[in-house]
């Protein structure tokens, strides 16, 4: 009798761990195809994520679901034929590191690969936010990738929208 009493309150108590612990809801993923905008990739984007032009750049776009997913892309391309275009992806990343480190809040680096980083902020008037930049080469332009800088970002977002853009597709027009 007390074998079967101990199980049934150890079965209990593991029902009410089960039922108190939060469940992370899974977001699912969509395919987005930028060739419609004239940019040769297809991403990975919260379902519901849209795509619009980036005010603040005339090659740019804006990938946003209007929570925590919010990338912003430029296209750099050559204006005329003989112009040229920065495609030492090493040397472009590096410089956008710099720039990063160069304004004062960057805090430290969390994640840095051939072609992007993953970096932490700490600023007094903010706090702490996180941010990303990832550059790849199509042709003979460059596409830069990075989070949002007007918004703040937990590691885990910033994350997995650094992971949705390394995981694009060049796509042909």
């Amino acid at each position: 009798m007390k074998i079967k009493t101990v199980i049934l309150v150890f079965l209990a108590l593991i029902l009410m761990a089960c039922g108190n612990e939060e469940t992370q809801e899974v977001e699912k993923m969509q395919t987005l195809d930028l060739n419609k905008y004239k940019v040769p990739v297809s991403i990975q984007a919260p379902e519901g994520a849209k795509v619009s032009p980036n005010p603040a750049s005339t090659e740019g776009l804006e990938i946003s679901n209007g929570k925590n997913f919010f990338v912003l892309l430029e296209q750099i391309k050559p204006e005329e034929e003989e112009d040229e275009v920065e495609l030492d992806l090493a040397k472009v990343k590096e410089e956008a590191l710099e720039y990063q480190k160069s304004g004062g809040y960057l805090n430290k680096v969390l994640l840095n690969d051939k072609n992007g980083f993953v970096y932490e902020i700490k600023d007094e008037e903010i706090g702490q936010t996180f941010g990303f930049f990832y550059t790849i080469k199509v042709d003979k332009e460059r596409i830069d990738f990075r989070a949002a800088q007007q918004k703040k970002f937990t590691q885990e977002e910033v994350m997995k929208m650094y992971e949705a853009i390394k995981s694009m597709n060049p796509v042909k027009s």
